[in-house]
C-alpha cells in the first residue's frame, strides 16, 4: 500500500451473517402472497354474497308477485260471486213483484167477472159453451152447474151447443154443492173443471210461466 493513499478494506459478509436477511425477505414475500390470497378470497366471498343476495331478492320478488296474483284471483272470484248473488237477488225480487202483480191482476179480473155474472146471469151460458168446446169431439157429455146456472143454460142450450160446435149428446145436471159460475164436465176421458175459478187459476199459471227465468245460482 502506497503512502498517502488510505486503503479501505471492505469485508464481505459471511453467509451466516446474510441468512437472517434472506429469512426476512422470504417472510415478507410469503406475507404478501398470503395477503393477496386473503384479498382474493374476500373478493370471491363478497361476489358470492352479492349473487346470493340477488337470488334472494329475485325469489322474494317472485314470491311477492305470486302472492299478489293469488290474492287478485281470490278477490276477483269473490267479487264475481258477490255480483252474481246481487243479480240473483234482484232477479228474484223482480220475479216476486211480477208474480204479485199477476196475482193481483187475476184477482181483479175475477172480481169483475163475478160482478158481471151477478149482474147478468146469462154470462154463465158463455162459460158453459167455452168449457164444452174443449170436449166437443166427445159423443156424450154431462155438464154440472149450480141449479140457478143450470136453469139459465137449459134456456140457452141451443146457443151453447152451437157456440161450442158440439154435436154429441149433452145432459145438464143440477149440483147444489157447486158455487155460482162453476162448470164441471163429465166425459169419457174424465172430469173437466170449466169453472170461473179454475179458468182464472189456469190463466195465472200461464202468465207466471211466461215470466223470464233468472240465472242459475
Amino acid at each position: 500500500m502506497s503512502a498517502g493513499r488510505i486503503a479501505r478494506v471492505v469485508r464481505r459478509p459471511s453467509e451466516e451473517e446474510l441468512q437472517p436477511l434472506f429469512s426476512l425477505t422470504r417472510v415478507a414475500r410469503r406475507a404478501e402472497q398470503e395477503s393477496e390470497r386473503l384479498r382474493q378470497e374476500a373478493a370471491e366471498t363478497l361476489a358470492r354474497a352479492g349473487r346470493e343476495a340477488d337470488a334472494i331478492r329475485a325469489r322474494a320478488h317472485e314470491d311477492a308477485a305470486a302472492s299478489i296474483a293469488a290474492a287478485t284471483r281470490e278477490a276477483t272470484s269473490r267479487l264475481g260471486a258477490l255480483l252474481a248473488a246481487i243479480e240473483q237477488a234482484e232477479t228474484t225480487q223482480r220475479q216476486e213483484r211480477e208474480a204479485a202483480s199477476i196475482a193481483m191482476a187475476v184477482r181483479i179480473a175475477g172480481s169483475i167477472l163475478r160482478a158481471e155474472l151477478t149482474a147478468d146471469p146469462r154470462r154463465v151460458a158463455e162459460l158453459a159453451a167455452q168449457a164444452l168446446a174443449h170436449v166437443r169431439r166427445e159423443t156424450t157429455v154431462a155438464i154440472e152447474l149450480h141449479p140457478e146456472d143450470a136453469a139459465i143454460v137449459r134456456l140457452a142450450l141451443e146457443q151453447v151447443v152451437a157456440a161450442a160446435r158440439f154435436e154429441g149428446r149433452l145432459k145438464v145436471v143440477d149440483r147444489a154443492t157447486l158455487p155460482r159460475g162453476s162448470v164441471r164436465l163429465h166425459a169419457v176421458d174424465g172430469v173437466r173443471d170449466g169453472s170461473l175459478e179454475m179458468r182464472l187459476a189456469e190463466l195465472e199459471r200461464r202468465l207466471l210461466e211466461g215470466l223470464p227465468r233468472g240465472p242459475r245460482a
